[in-house]
């Protein structure tokens, strides 16, 4: 295993240098381990390595910890496009971390007036989906409009409430309170612009 992690833990400053350095790290990305799969994928994202992109989509479809470090990478680089698309077209966990990443494009001031509107079409068609007995993931676009600070997010948190069931009730109530207390999801941009608070447990 690399000095990127220990114990299946990442090692944060080993992370960072290795964000500097200009060591190639698609083979890292192909690593047998999800810590260290994970810990490139971060690093790629520390970098803003556009060449990474297909790769990261690529780890963003799977699931676990691997697929939620290219999810906060890919919010690092300038994906929208390919981001809207997956949260379009993906499955489930692709779609999953496009939102994640879509946010965190959010949270940086990087994403374009297209993403709102986007994001609302997206809660109808995850609605559709909850109607349908299969997996919304609501509660996920709904956080890209409470990071942007879109004025409809409240009314769009409410809909989500009122329609799907099984939607993640204490998510969507935290991120209802941000916006009414600071007109966006400040805790969510906290942590999607620090690495090592989104990945603190880690």
């Amino acid at each position: 295993m690399s000095e990127l992690v220990h114990d299946d833990k990442f090692h944060a400053d080993a992370i960072e240098t290795l964000a500097h350095s200009g060591a190639n790290l698609s083979a890292g990305l192909a690593s047998d381990s999800e810590a260290e799969r994970a810990a490139y994928a971060i690093t790629a994202g520390l970098r803003g390595d556009a060449a990474m992109q297909d790769a990261l989509l690529g780890l963003a479809d799977e699931e676990a910890l691997a697929a939620r470090a290219a999810g906060w990478a890919l919010g690092q680089l300038d994906a929208e496009a390919a981001l809207l698309a997956a949260a379009e077209t993906g499955g489930l966990d692709l779609r999953e971390q496009a939102y994640r990443a879509l946010a965190g494009l959010a949270a940086r001031g990087a994403a374009s007036p297209a993403v709102a509107p986007a994001m609302h079409t997206r809660i109808d068609a995850e609605l559709e989906r909850a109607a349908k007995g299969l997996t919304s993931l609501a509660e996920h676009a709904t956080r890209v409009l409470a990071v942007l600070g879109d004025a409809k997010t409240v009314a769009a948190i409410q809909r989500v409430v009122e329609t799907d069931s099984l939607a993640d009730r204490f998510e969507l109530e935290r991120q209802r309170k941000r916006v009414e207390s600071d007109g966006k999801d400040s805790d969510a941009i906290r942590e999607l612009t620090d690495w090592r608070i989104h990945f603190a447990d880690d």
